[in-house]
């Protein structure tokens, strides 16, 4: 049975409103809820202060004869002697205010709505200064609930009910970027670091967008620790199945001659295209190495598989991400119109593409957006999975970068990623003329041979790596990803030593499908659809 409610109520967070004991809603005139809310948050105060707060600038006999009336409509409203009134007024204490319970709380409430919230009291200039100072004073008391909450789960190793919590926090409180650090930290804790830094983006957004400013020193610490994977948790956790440095190794191995490549087509200007197998950590060094980049912005690409069969597909995504990004960016009428073509949000598009001027046209338009993006200063665009992208995609974004390529003092640097042996015949034939041209370097990934793998073993403190290395290079080809998964599937099994698949890569494969066989219906669905979707996949 429902507990039956026996005493009135009294909503002050969010709108204001009465609740009878039979569950009857009254809806509050502003200041008759004012004056409630401050009953139930100061207590008992004199008639003469009430009057004056609430009618501002009349005459004191006025403004007493006004409060008569207002407490006289509530009492026939209610039917009940909500408020005792004598020369002092006080909340009967048969009214339950739910501002005073979430005081008296040791636990977080709700989302934490804004008390009195949507009332309009600009007109009442010293009620509308207790509003907000008793606003606050709420905020601080719920969060001190939070922090204390979050803290108590983390260090009894409760992480995932840490990042619950947390959640509701930044719910709460949007521009707290402590509660964006405690999400952030939880997240790192049950060793999900993509989702720790997803955390710390959406906390960089927000103050962006709502204060135009950057997140403190503090924050940005902490999610370059998350990156690096260097936070110290100083409380014992329930450890996750896979430790969080073999989810994300925190070193790159073998690849220093690659690296050093990539750092002289930087120097020259040049577009840098990474080529190595699925699983030889293309992703993993463009995104190391263009975070060693400090003050460019990032705009990250992606081809998918099905963009083929769509001209323009993969273009029509970045160009939406990349004014995305950059909300406030002015674009000449006829580059709107052109790109209209592909994104049909921004207006009527031209004719159809008829002659070579035409396109010529609408590629003029790409460039120019971007043009304008690195005015703003310099950028860099990574686009991964070229092997997907459709052909008209991919010359047209030949056609943009070739501005740009070669040109030392450029604005806009360009890395790609894609996978050996995958290219379409015409993507295949484009860029072995830029390669020729000189303007785009190839980098092919060769597999880690075994002194290689020897450190990656070490990095990730693997029981008895050492031992295997040998064994393990023959077995994995020198692939970085399936050493990570056969050590995955060591520390899913239990722990007690890593052991090198048997039968080359055809082990390995037999391996993954295991693990994958132990993922429930919905879970592999899932895994299906990141591995397609990849970064925009939430």
């Amino acid at each position: 049975m429902p507990e039956v409610q026996t005493q009135w109520r009294l909503n002050v967070l969010g709108s204001p409103r009465l609740i009878s004991p039979e569950g009857r809603v009254l809806p509050l005139e502003r200041k008759t809820a004012a004056l409630l809310a401050y009953l139930a948050l100061e207590g008992t105060g004199p008639r003469g202060l009430f009057a004056e707060l609430l009618w501002p600038g009349t005459p004191s006999g006025g403004a007493r004869n006004n409060l008569v009336h207002l407490l006289r409509r509530l009492k026939e409203a209610s039917g009940a002697n909500l408020v005792e009134a004598g020369e002092s007024l006080a909340l009967s204490p048969e009214v339950a205010v739910d501002a005073v319970d979430l005081l008296a709380s040791e636990t977080p409430g709700g989302a934490g709505s804004a008390l009195l919230g949507g009332v309009d009291l600009d007109d009442l200039p010293d009620l509308a200064e207790w509003v907000l100072a008793q606003g606050e004073r709420l905020a601080a008391a719920q969060a001190g609930q939070y922090r204390f909450a979050i803290a108590r789960l983390m260090q009894d190793g409760e992480a995932a009910e840490a990042a619950v919590l947390a959640e509701r926090w930044t719910e709460f409180d949007p521009l707290s970027e402590e509660a964006h650090r405690a999400l952030m930290t939880a997240h790192y804790a049950l060793g999900d670091r993509a989702a720790a830094l997803r955390a710390y983006h959406r906390c960089k957004h927000t103050l962006h967008q709502e204060l135009g400013a950057d997140p403190a020193p503090e924050t940005q610490r902490l999610a370059r620790d998350i990156d690096l994977g260097t936070v110290e948790m100083s409380a014992p956790r329930k450890a996750a199945r896979i430790p969080l440095q073999v989810l994300r190794p925190p070193t790159l191995v073998g690849r220093d001659d690659v690296w050093a490549r990539m750092e002289e087509a930087w120097e020259k200007g040049l577009g840098i295209m990474l080529e190595g197998d699925p699983g030889s950590g293309k992703s993993r060094l463009a995104q190391d190495f263009l975070r060693s980049r400090a003050g460019y912005q990032l705009l990250m690409f992606q081809g998918r598989p099905g963009d083929a069969d769509v001209p323009y597909a993969t273009h029509a995504r970045n160009y939406r991400q990349t004014l995305a990004a950059n909300p406030d960016l002015e674009l000449p009428g006829w580059v709107v119109r052109e790109l209209a073509r592909m994104l049909p949000e921004l207006g009527e598009a031209p004719p159809p593409m008829t002659t070579q001027d035409d396109k010529r046209r609408f590629y003029e338009a790409k460039y120019e957006v971007v043009r304008l993006v690195a005015e703003r200063g310099p950028v860099i665009i990574c686009t991964d999975d070229v092997q997907f992208m459709d052909e008209p995609s991919i010359e047209a974004g030949a056609y943009v970068g070739s501005r740009f390529w070669g040109d030392t003092n450029t604005m806009l640097r360009c890395l790609y990623c894609h996978r050996s042996g995958a290219l379409p015949p015409y993507s295949a034939a484009l860029l072995d003329s830029m390669y020729a041209a000189g303007v785009v370097v190839p980098i092919h990934l060769p597999p880690l041979g075994e002194s290689a793998i020897t450190h990656l073993l070490a990095d990730l403190d693997v029981p008895g790596g050492a031992g295997v290395a040998g064994e393990m290079t023959r077995a994995t080809r020198g692939n970085v990803q399936f050493v990570l998964e056969t050590v995955k599937n060591m520390y899913e099994r239990g722990g007690g030593g890593v052991e090198a698949p048997a039968g080359a890569t055809s082990g390995i494969a037999a391996m993954i499908e295991q693990r994958l066989a132990r993922l429930s219906p919905g879970a592999l669905h899932a895994a299906r659809a990141a591995a397609v979707l990849r970064r925009d996949f939430s």
